[in-house]
């Protein structure tokens, strides 16, 4: 096994897996401080406006997106990079379209304010 050739795009990779997992495990530690469900079984009871959510409402899906671009980028290749735009298209039409929705009907005004203040991805 070769030592790892830290190029500019394996520095850049790494930091992109790295603010990926600490943003994902930041949206989390938010939603277990307010209590409230994240998964679809457990019904929303608090609308996140708090840590990454003040400036993104789907954090989460961004740091997936910054981890995959992360793990192409250290194992150099490109292909899931070409595949990315596909993905998050996919992601966007079958998961976050509906989770709009549910939080739409669950939160009301409260809920179109907020999309009208934060930005899906940033």
């Amino acid at each position: 096994y070769a030592a790892q050739d830290f190029s500019a795009s394996t520095l850049t990779g790494w930091t992109c897996v790295i603010c990926g997992v600490g943003l994902f495990l930041w949206s989390l530690r938010v939603f277990f401080l307010a209590r409230t469900g994240i998964m679809l079984q457990k019904p929303a009871t608090t609308l996140m406006r708090q840590g990454p959510y003040a400036w993104s409402r789907n954090p989460q899906y961004l740091a997936f997106a910054a981890i995959y671009v992360g793990a192409a980028l250290v194992t150099n290749t490109v292909w899931p990079l070409v595949l990315l735009a596909p993905v998050l298209m996919i992601v966007f039409h079958t998961v976050i379209r509906r989770e709009e929705r549910y939080l739409r009907r669950t939160f009301g005004a409260e809920y179109i304010t907020y999309c009208r203040d934060v930005g899906r991805w940033l």
